[in-house]
């Protein structure tokens, strides 16, 4: 999910939800803002591998919401340091 839209998710206090109605469409208008994790209510921020990964996931995926990946990385705080992504579904 990207940045703009997730720290919005967490604010409503169903970020998860709010995760599997968002759409591909709307996570390429905020490209700008970065990329993330949502789960369990946080927003873990790509580091710009992770960001890189994303953009070329949504450009390829033929699936238009409900976007599941499967993050390998390091979580340090609020970021993720990005080894690779997978989509699920």
């Amino acid at each position: 999910m990207d940045k703009m839209c997730a720290t919005k998710a967490v604010k409503s206090g169903n970020a998860d939800a709010a995760a599997k109605k968002h759409t591909k469409e709307c996570a390429v208008a905020c490209t700008d803002s970065g990329f993330g994790l949502v789960t369990g209510n946080k927003f873990y921020l790509f580091d710009s591998k992770g960001n890189e990964l994303a953009q070329a996931m949504l450009k390829s995926t033929k699936k238009t919401d409900s976007l599941g990946i499967e993050v390998i990385g390091i979580v340090d705080g609020d970021k993720i340091k990005v080894d690779s992504l997978k989509e699920v579904e």
